[in-house]
Protein backbone atom coordinates (compact mmCIF):
# COMPACT_ATOMS: atom_id res chain seq x y z
CA UNK A 1 0.00 0.00 0.00
CA UNK A 2 2.86 2.38 0.87
CA UNK A 3 4.52 1.69 -2.48
CA UNK A 4 1.31 2.61 -4.26
CA UNK A 5 1.10 5.90 -2.33
CA UNK A 6 4.71 6.72 -3.16
CA UNK A 7 4.28 5.86 -6.84
CA UNK A 8 1.11 7.92 -7.14
CA UNK A 9 2.65 10.77 -5.16
CA UNK A 10 5.77 10.92 -7.30
CA UNK A 11 3.84 10.47 -10.54
CA UNK A 12 1.54 13.30 -9.51
CA UNK A 13 4.48 15.40 -8.39
CA UNK A 14 6.22 14.81 -11.72
CA UNK A 15 3.05 15.79 -13.57
CA UNK A 16 2.74 18.94 -11.49
CA UNK A 17 6.37 19.92 -11.97
CA UNK A 18 6.32 19.06 -15.67
CA UNK A 19 3.16 21.03 -16.32
CA UNK A 20 4.41 24.08 -14.46
CA UNK A 21 6.08 26.69 -16.52
CA UNK A 22 7.92 29.80 -15.46
CA UNK A 23 4.70 31.73 -16.04
CA UNK A 24 2.60 29.59 -13.64
CA UNK A 25 0.65 31.58 -11.16
CA UNK A 26 0.04 30.84 -7.52
CA UNK A 27 -3.60 30.13 -8.33
CA UNK A 28 -2.68 27.45 -10.87
CA UNK A 29 -0.30 25.83 -8.41
CA UNK A 30 -2.96 25.91 -5.70
CA UNK A 31 -5.44 24.15 -8.01
CA UNK A 32 -2.88 21.42 -8.60
CA UNK A 33 -2.20 21.05 -4.87
CA UNK A 34 -5.94 20.84 -4.21
CA UNK A 35 -6.25 18.20 -6.92
CA UNK A 36 -3.49 16.13 -5.30
CA UNK A 37 -5.16 16.46 -1.89
CA UNK A 38 -8.37 15.13 -3.42
CA UNK A 39 -6.56 12.12 -4.87
CA UNK A 40 -4.83 11.38 -1.55
CA UNK A 41 -8.12 11.65 0.36
CA UNK A 42 -9.85 9.31 -2.09
CA UNK A 43 -7.12 6.72 -1.61
CA UNK A 44 -6.95 6.99 2.19
CA UNK A 45 -8.33 3.86 3.86
CA UNK A 46 -11.30 4.30 6.13
CA UNK A 47 -11.64 2.91 9.64
CA UNK A 48 -13.58 -0.08 8.30
CA UNK A 49 -10.68 -1.14 6.07
CA UNK A 50 -8.30 -1.07 9.03
CA UNK A 51 -10.76 -3.01 11.18
CA UNK A 52 -11.19 -5.64 8.48
CA UNK A 53 -7.43 -6.14 8.41
CA UNK A 54 -7.36 -6.39 12.19
CA UNK A 55 -10.14 -8.98 12.11
CA UNK A 56 -8.10 -11.04 9.66
CA UNK A 57 -5.05 -10.93 11.94
CA UNK A 58 -7.28 -11.73 14.96
CA UNK A 59 -8.31 -14.94 13.20
CA UNK A 60 -4.79 -15.87 12.12
CA UNK A 61 -3.35 -15.14 15.56
CA UNK A 62 -5.76 -17.59 17.17
CA UNK A 63 -4.92 -20.47 14.85
CA UNK A 64 -1.18 -19.75 14.86
CA UNK A 65 -1.14 -20.11 18.63
CA UNK A 66 -3.43 -23.16 18.55
CA UNK A 67 -0.81 -24.92 16.40
CA UNK A 68 2.04 -23.53 18.53
CA UNK A 69 3.41 -21.64 15.54
CA UNK A 70 4.94 -18.97 17.76
CA UNK A 71 6.75 -17.22 14.93
CA UNK A 72 3.49 -16.71 13.06
CA UNK A 73 1.69 -15.72 16.26
CA UNK A 74 4.36 -13.08 16.92
CA UNK A 75 4.03 -11.82 13.34
CA UNK A 76 0.23 -11.58 13.61
CA UNK A 77 0.25 -9.69 16.92
CA UNK A 78 2.71 -7.21 15.40
CA UNK A 79 0.47 -6.84 12.34
CA UNK A 80 -2.54 -6.12 14.57
CA UNK A 81 -0.59 -3.45 16.47
CA UNK A 82 0.54 -1.91 13.18
CA UNK A 83 -3.04 -1.77 11.88
CA UNK A 84 -4.28 -0.17 15.10
CA UNK A 85 -1.44 2.39 14.98
CA UNK A 86 -2.25 3.26 11.38
CA UNK A 87 -5.95 3.63 12.12
CA UNK A 88 -5.21 6.04 14.97
CA UNK A 89 -2.76 8.04 12.84
CA UNK A 90 -4.74 8.15 9.59
CA UNK A 91 -8.41 8.20 10.61
CA UNK A 92 -8.26 11.41 12.61
CA UNK A 93 -11.70 12.60 11.55
CA UNK A 94 -13.58 9.77 13.32
CA UNK A 95 -14.22 9.98 17.05
CA UNK A 96 -14.36 6.16 17.17
CA UNK A 97 -10.63 6.01 16.37
CA UNK A 98 -9.85 7.90 19.57
CA UNK A 99 -10.85 4.91 21.75
CA UNK A 100 -8.61 2.44 19.91
CA UNK A 101 -5.71 2.81 22.41
CA UNK A 102 -7.77 0.86 24.96
CA UNK A 103 -6.56 -2.29 23.17
CA UNK A 104 -2.82 -1.66 23.56
CA UNK A 105 -2.33 -3.10 27.09
CA UNK A 106 -3.87 -6.45 26.15
CA UNK A 107 -1.82 -6.60 22.94
CA UNK A 108 1.28 -6.11 25.07
CA UNK A 109 0.19 -8.98 27.34
CA UNK A 110 -0.40 -11.25 24.36
CA UNK A 111 3.01 -10.33 22.95
CA UNK A 112 4.55 -11.45 26.25
CA UNK A 113 2.49 -14.68 26.26
CA UNK A 114 3.79 -15.45 22.78
CA UNK A 115 7.37 -14.70 23.79
CA UNK A 116 7.01 -17.06 26.78
CA UNK A 117 5.01 -19.61 24.75
CA UNK A 118 2.45 -19.54 27.56
CA UNK A 119 -0.65 -21.18 26.09
CA UNK A 120 -2.82 -20.87 29.23
CA UNK A 121 -2.21 -17.13 29.63
CA UNK A 122 -2.54 -16.65 25.89
CA UNK A 123 -6.02 -18.24 25.91
CA UNK A 124 -7.20 -15.96 28.75
CA UNK A 125 -5.69 -12.86 27.18
CA UNK A 126 -6.97 -13.69 23.70
CA UNK A 127 -10.49 -13.82 25.11
CA UNK A 128 -9.83 -10.56 26.96
CA UNK A 129 -8.60 -8.98 23.73
CA UNK A 130 -11.74 -10.12 21.93
CA UNK A 131 -13.90 -8.72 24.74
CA UNK A 132 -11.92 -5.47 24.65
CA UNK A 133 -12.63 -5.20 20.92
CA UNK A 134 -16.34 -5.56 21.67
CA UNK A 135 -16.13 -3.05 24.54
CA UNK A 136 -14.48 -0.59 22.17
CA UNK A 137 -17.25 -1.19 19.64
CA UNK A 138 -19.82 -0.45 22.35
CA UNK A 139 -18.09 2.78 23.42
CA UNK A 140 -17.89 3.81 19.76
CA UNK A 141 -21.60 2.99 19.24
CA UNK A 142 -20.79 0.06 16.94
CA UNK A 143 -22.06 -2.62 19.32
CA UNK A 144 -23.76 -4.36 16.39
CA UNK A 145 -20.27 -5.41 15.26
CA UNK A 146 -19.45 -8.26 17.67
CA UNK A 147 -16.18 -10.14 17.41
CA UNK A 148 -15.79 -13.67 18.75
CA UNK A 149 -13.13 -16.30 19.17
CA UNK A 150 -13.04 -18.06 15.78
CA UNK A 151 -14.32 -21.61 15.48
CA UNK A 152 -12.93 -22.21 12.00
CA UNK A 153 -10.28 -20.24 10.21
CA UNK A 154 -11.32 -18.18 7.24
CA UNK A 155 -7.93 -19.09 5.77
CA UNK A 156 -8.24 -22.62 4.48
CA UNK A 157 -5.09 -22.16 2.41
CA UNK A 158 -2.88 -21.45 5.45
CA UNK A 159 -0.51 -24.17 6.68
CA UNK A 160 -0.42 -23.44 10.37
Amino acid sequence: MKKLYFILFFASLFAVLHSCSYKSTNAALQRQVDSLKTVVNLMKPGLGEYMLGIQMHHDKLYFAEAKHNWGLANFEIDEMKEQFDKAVAVVTDRTEAKVIPMIYPILDSLKQNIKNQDTASFARNYLMMTNTCNACHMVAKFEFNKIKVPEHSMFQNQDW
